[in-house]
């Protein structure tokens, strides 16, 4: 697969690392041959949105280092290419990344920036390349304490088919590392063109180890035309 990771406003790629994933993830070396567009470096910024629950001192927010623009009390940033591809590593890293097809090594979607969104002055948009499944998301190499944490929540939208079931998925673990999903839809989301703001409780994640956090946020889905596309925003974590 090729991963990526990215901080508003300037470029940083990253490394996958090597977890136990679903069955649809062929793990291979990083490919950033093709990595273009994951933000707009050029020309005039649109203006700023707030988005849906603007953030305000003494409210507790952990930003997972993509997806969001906004201020946050706590933020995890994500790894440069140089400390991801370092195998083996000293260092815990963090870092994003998309899976690609087995057999093929196809990344199963590109991914690019536009200006329609939730928050900030941009959004991501996934594109599908036909694989028979898609995913990617932020992964941790090292057991991360996310107790104080309460609920996930993520901004999509869509009016593509092969977005009609949307998997969001968290992982924990230390050795073994285990995979909890819950479908989009169950919280709102519908593919009709229009931003839907999810809001999952952590405890919805059923079996899921909030002391021993590995990966805080994948996407994945069945859906595998290509050219189908996905919009993606306002991505973190609070307290209740």
């Amino acid at each position: 697969m090729r991963a990526l990771s990215r901080h508003r406003g300037r470029r940083a790629p990253a490394a996958f690392v090597g977890l136990a994933l679903a069955s649809c993830v062929e793990l291979g070396p990083p490919d950033y041959s093709s990595q273009v567009g994951l933000s707009l470096d050029a020309g005039p910024r649109p203006e700023a949105l707030p988005g849906t629950d603007p953030f305000r001192p003494g409210m507790r927010r952990l930003a997972i280092g993509l997806f969001y623009e906004g201020s946050a009390s706590s933020r995890f940033r994500l790894d440069a290419e140089r400390a991801c591809l370092r195998q083996p590593h000293a260092d815990p890293l963090r870092c994003y990344f998309i899976f690609t097809a087995p057999g093929t090594g196809q990344l199963e979607y590109e991914q690019d920036t536009v200006a329609d969104r939730v928050e900030g002055t941009l959004a991501d948009r996934f594109t599908l390349t036909g694989a028979p499944f898609w995913g990617g998301g932020v992964v941790w190499d090292e057991p991360t304490d996310l107790s104080a944490w309460s609920t996930l929540s993520v901004a999509l939208k869509s009016s593509d088919p092969s977005f009609a079931e949307v998997r969001i998925e968290m992982q924990s673990g230390t050795a073994a590392v285990s995979a909890f999903s819950v479908d989009a839809t169950d919280y709102g989301f519908v593919n009709d063109g229009e931003w839907h703001v999810l809001r999952i409780p952590l405890a919805h994640f059923a079996g899921l180890d909030r002391l021993r956090i590995r990966a805080p946020f994948i996407l994945s889905g069945t859906g595998n035309k290509a050219g189908d596309q996905l919009l993606v925003d306002e991505v973190y974590l609070t307290q209740d």
